[in-house]
């Protein structure tokens, strides 16, 4: 089954993981199936990960690791990255360009979530200012299958028809500034969103909001 027991680690199909990673995943994924129903619907979320932050570099890994292990033995219908990639701050020197190796760094990890659709929105710690578009790119880029809004694309939904399911995910970031709330457009479109009428069973239907 590729797991090879070498002291307090255990080798997954080539990821190092230590021993308590996998005993706690592995207790999530047994709760999760004991639930679980043929008409369930399973989203992990994950959130806050401030790689970069002296000390929780090795916990953020496992963190990753940790999600990624459930999602390769369990069903997942989404998994939702919820903002604070790194934990960088606008206006230091250098702070950019050490975020881009951050991001890089968790997003090898995160990337491995490929048995499930994943949802990803940014945080007020993955602001910098001026280079948003770049950011983004290691956040919401990585969104599966959404309808995005906003002349800038970074809110969104996603549809899960078989569910009869919307989940929306909202900036309460902003593209423009670190400090928190929602603009006038966002909320309009939000509002508009909410209006699920145009399908012919809209009373079946769920709304699932998200956001950092």
């Amino acid at each position: 089954n590729g797991l090879v027991m070498n002291g307090d680690v255990l080798s997954v199909a080539g990821d190092q993981l230590p021993n308590y990673v996998v005993k706690e995943a592995t207790a999530v994924i047994d709760k999760i199936a004991a639930a679980q129903k043929s008409r369930t619907f399973t989203l992990a979320a994950i959130t806050d990960l401030h790689y970069g932050n002296a000390g929780y570099t090795d916990g953020v890994l496992h963190a990753a690791q940790a999600l990624k292990y459930i999602d390769e033995r369990i069903k997942l219908d989404a998994v939702a990255v919820l903002g604070d990639f790194t934990d960088g701050h606008t206006g230091r020197e250098g702070e950019y360009e050490n975020a881009i190796g951050d991001f890089r760094a968790v997003n090898t990890v995160l990337n491995g979530l490929r048995f499930a659709p994943n949802l990803r929105i940014h945080g007020n710690h993955d602001f910098y200012e001026g280079h948003m578009p770049e950011i983004l790119r290691y956040t919401n880029a990585y969104s599966e299958d959404v309808v995005w809004g906003g002349a800038k694309g970074d809110y969104f939904y996603r549809d899960f028809t078989n569910h009869k399911l919307r989940i929306i995910c909202l900036n309460m970031v902003g593209s423009d500034s670190s400090s928190a709330g929602y603009t006038d457009e966002q909320a309009q479109w939000f509002a508009d969103m909410l209006d699920l009428s145009e399908k012919a069973d809209a009373a079946s239907w769920h709304i699932v909001v998200l956001s950092h």
